[in-house]
């Protein structure tokens, strides 16, 4: 990982306005990138600023691009 800022998942959600919850199942659907903290006990999530920039970017494309859904009913 970078030597620079790193975020723990409350700090990734608190940065990107998201609930922690959304934070890990991003990591899960692989649509953030981030490493396990293999020094601590449970391996807890970090990530970069770069990384946290990155999904934010793909979503906010992703939310451009996409067509509205027509509503039900």
């Amino acid at each position: 990982m970078p030597v620079g800022r790193v975020f723990t998942v409350p700090q990734a959600a608190a940065y990107l306005g998201v609930h922690p919850n959304t934070i890990k199942l991003a990591v899960h659907a692989n649509k953030l990138e981030g490493e396990r903290d293999t020094l601590h006990q449970g391996g807890r999530w970090l990530f970069t600023k770069e990384q946290l920039d990155a999904y934010q970017e793909r979503k906010l494309v992703r939310s451009i691009y996409t067509p509205e859904r027509p509503s039900p009913g």
